[in-house]
């Protein structure tokens, strides 16, 4: 057989390989053959994944789990979880294809970020995903790729790819819970109380000419816009995080009802830290013969809030439970002289 039928056979077998589906690499100098996506049999099934755990880091570890209603993440109290990003992750992981072939030298690894956990880098994260206790996925993740994807090694396998797809696995334990905890429309509220450690307590009235402030039955001058910040605290509250156990004295925490209109009150207990606002909120409901929506409501808030610790962003700390100067206050560069 002479040099150019073989090249024109080569050829052809190149063509063939590529019609089939299948990607050619070079490795050391020798070709590698690999089929197109990384886990195949994952996209069928993912209707019957029940698990997603992922490896944050050398200590960190999150599991999402499927109960009969919902999503839920383990170690944040069981906490409803974002839907979002687990679809974002369940899908990109099913249609990640085999771009390119990595190193298989453990050495290297740490270019990649692929590296097993117990020498994790910041960008290097374990992904596993289960159905009734079967493993259909079990992937490290590492750096994005330049194209805006991710390198990948599947879990006790030497060789490392880049993935098409990017697996975003964010460290931010609030990306992966359902962080909007309450949405009360200011136009709801009535009234607010608050009650600080000092014994000092205050109400916020809303009437027809605007809010006012009351400490007992004494009227107070105060700033309106201070006033209508307060009345919007429930508009759209997000949490940042969930905490088991909190040190420190009960005494030492602020107490804050914001009653509506139509009967439901909604009781926080906050706790200002350095860099954080713990919060513990439950639904209430006051008046005689409330409504059959308004309970229903206040029992699906409690199965939400209650019994759970929220870290919030540490600026609504003036907004649960302002003190008399704040709601006083000219603010700066609007003082008269």
């Amino acid at each position: 057989m002479n040099r150019h039928r073989l090249i024109i056979l080569a050829a052809v077998a190149v063509v063939a390989a590529l019609a089939a589906g299948l990607l050619l690499f070079e490795q050391d100098g020798q070709p590698q053959l690999s089929a197109g996506r990384m886990f195949p049999d994952l996209e069928p099934r993912l209707n019957d994944i029940t698990r997603l755990t992922v490896q944050l880091s050398k200590d960190e570890t999150l599991s999402l789990e499927r109960s009969e209603k919902e999503w839920l993440v383990v170690e944040k109290a069981y906490f409803p979880a974002n839907l979002e990003q687990l679809r974002k992750v369940l899908v990109a992981l099913a249609r990640t294809e085999k771009v390119e072939q990595k190193t298989s030298n453990p050495e290297y690894y740490d270019r990649l970020g692929v590296q097993d956990m117990d020498n994790a880098g910041d960008q290097t994260r374990l992904l596993r995903i289960s159905a009734d206790g079967t493993t259909l996925a079990e992937v490290i993740v590492g750096k994005s790729g330049d194209g805006g994807n991710s390198y990948l090694r599947p879990a006790n396998q030497p060789v490392s790819w880049l993935g098409s797809e990017w697996i975003d696995l964010p460290k931010r334990v609030n990306a992966w819970l359902d962080a909007k905890l309450l949405a009360i429309d200011a136009e709801r509220i009535a009234s607010i109380e608050i009650v600080h450690p000092d014994g000092l307590q205050l109400r916020i009235e809303k009437q027809p000419e605007g809010p006012k402030l009351f400490r007992g039955d004494e009227q107070l001058t105060a700033r309106t816009d201070a006033l209508e910040r307060v009345i919007g605290t429930l508009g759209n509250l997000s949490l940042e995080d969930i905490v088991d156990e909190v040190e420190g004295d009960d005494a030492t925490w602020r107490t804050t009802r914001f009653v509506t209109r139509d009967g439901l009150t909604i009781a926080a207990q906050t706790l200002s830290e350095e860099d954080r606002l713990l919060a513990r909120l439950t639904a209430e409901i006051h008046g005689e013969a409330p409504s059959e929506d308004l309970q229903s409501e206040a029992q699906q808030l409690n199965e939400r809030l209650g019994g759970r610790t929220f870290v919030l962003a540490s600026y609504l700390k003036d907004r649960f439970a302002p003190t008399l100067d704040l709601l006083q206050e000219e603010p700066e560069g609007e003082a008269t002289h």
